[in-house]
């Protein structure tokens, strides 16, 4: 006859551990899930920004950020239906959509549109050997489009739209596979660049594209194993 003081005994029926929890689910996910921009801040925050740029400090930073703006100008951009190869290209195509969430300036907006554009015109299979130029592909839209959501026509958000949700689901299902070198160990950097973006892809097109709501759910299961290790 076991004690009070004796440990509980666990059987085999509740010897499973607790399903974790559903961020998509929570009360913070669905009140973004309603608002533009979403991802790098709320439209108060980004009206709080806009009247501190005449600061030294936010003026050097809007400075710079005008500078990394131009240079995007100057890489050649990828053609369309070619694969995402340069990852340099591909994290700098949301320089001008922040650009011009601080500015808006008309001729920012046309570079911040036909950046995200270029970029959703190129090929949507997955090339394995690129994972770091699709991690950031995914993370640079998904900024671009929250930022330019309402800027965009009907077509244009329809262009983005299926490119991400194609290309999402080559290269989740690239991911999930273990036996590829950067979805095998989580605490390697290419596996959590991955999940970035796959994550704010998750957020950044919820309800636009099907498969965004579990892409989140998969990120933050990751990056709950990741704070563990």
């Amino acid at each position: 006859m076991p004690s009070a003081a004796d440990p509980p005994r666990i059987t085999r029926a509740d010897s499973h551990p607790p399903k974790p929890p559903d961020p998509t689910r929570s009360v913070q996910f669905a009140e973004a899930a309603t608002r533009r921009p979403r991802l790098l801040c709320t439209a108060e925050e980004l009206k709080e920004i806009r009247s501190r740029l005449s600061r030294p400090v936010e003026a050097e930073m809007l400075a710079r950020l005008r500078h990394a703006s131009r240079k995007h100008l100057e890489c050649p951009p990828p053609l369309p239906g070619q694969p995402i190869t340069d990852r340099e290209y591909s994290s700098a195509v949301c320089f001008p959509a922040v650009l011009f969430a601080l500015t808006r300036e008309k001729d920012v907006l046309a570079q911040a549109k036909e950046t995200a554009l270029t970029l959703a015109r190129c090929a949507r299979e997955f090339t394995p050997a690129r994972d770091l130029s699709a991690s950031h592909a995914l993370t640079a839209l998904a900024w671009s489009y929250d930022l330019l959501h309402d800027e965009l026509n009907p077509p244009e958000r329809g262009a983005v739209v299926d490119f991400v949700h194609e290309f999402g689901v080559n290269f989740l299902s690239q991911t999930l596979a273990p036996i590829n070198y950067w979805s095998g160990c989580l605490l390697q950097n290419h596996c959590q660049v991955a999940w970035t973006g796959a994550g704010l892809a998750g957020l950044g097109f919820l309800e636009e594209v099907e498969p965004a709501r579990e892409w989140a759910q998969w990120a933050h299961r990751i990056y709950r194993a990741i704070a563990w290790l």
